[in-house]
């Protein structure tokens, strides 16, 4: 199997919409984000590889929290569990000054759930769509986007 980046080149377009509306959702709540990790608001692929892997896509300006986008297309039930790659999670580990914030998105839906990455870390890791491997996060777990 060819890498992530790869295997998922064709859904840059579907990712870059996703990321500018959990841009467009955390400025409602008075978050200003900044670009942060490699290609993040990027439509065009790019099969360079970043030295580190799993950097997030954002940084909150001003703050140490980042933010990791993620999320599917494809119609899953809102009950369903999600599931993280575990390089976003060791990313995590890495950077113990750095909070990283997980933002999964549901776009059939327009379900917009967090989970602060370290916490992934807990949940089992399984394998999935063939060889890829992931954290799998019950829905429990997640926390969703409240405005007070």
């Amino acid at each position: 199997m060819g890498s992530y980046k790869d295997k998922y080149k064709n859904h840059w377009l579907v990712s870059n919409e996703r990321e500018k509306a959990v841009k467009r959702l955390l400025s409602q709540f008075g978050y200003e984000l900044e670009s942060y990790g490699f290609m993040a608001e990027s439509t065009a692929y790019s099969s360079y590889k970043p030295k580190e892997s799993g950097i997030p896509d954002y940084r909150i300006k001003g703050t140490n929290k980042y933010v990791e986008v993620t999320g599917t297309d494809v119609p899953v039930s809102p009950v369903s569990p999600i599931w993280v790659r575990p390089d976003k999670v060791q990313y995590a580990k890495r950077h113990p000054d750095q909070t990283v914030i997980l933002v999964h998105v549901l776009d059939h839906f327009h379900i917009y759930r967090w989970i602060y990455m370290l916490d992934c870390e807990q949940y089992p890791i399984e394998t999935k769509l063939g060889d890829e491997k992931f954290h799998v996060i019950p829905v429990y777990a997640m926390k969703e986007f409240k405005k007070t």
